[in-house]
């Protein structure tokens, strides 16, 4: 099972939107010359890493709180959280469903 202690939570949060997020966003301006379904390609990998970085994140504030004693799910920025991820996850899915045709 992965253990990342939750002081890297913080740094997992920030690659998510800094980084992985971004580059995917961008990858169409930074490699514009590139064939169009390697750059989809590239595009969907990138989001892929996103948000399994996301759900990493939860795990880890997840298992710092077991560890701790801390009830789960009793702030509204862990709601925030979870509703954040779950809901670029649907949108990310949804989008590459309907663009790759499967």
């Amino acid at each position: 099972m992965i253990y990342v202690k939750n002081k890297n939570y913080q740094l997992i949060k920030s690659l998510i939107n800094s980084f992985w997020a971004s580059a995917a966003i961008m990858i169409y301006k930074i490699f514009p010359k590139l064939n169009h379904d390697t750059t989809k390609l590239i595009h969907l990998i990138l989001h892929a890493i996103a948000i399994v970085l996301g759900a990493v994140g939860i795990y880890c504030a997840f298992k710092f709180h077991n560890e701790s004693g801390i009830a789960n799910l009793y702030s509204l920025h862990s709601w925030l959280g979870i509703g954040t991820i779950s809901l670029y996850g649907i949108q990310v899915t949804k989008r590459h469903q309907i663009k790759l045709d499967l």
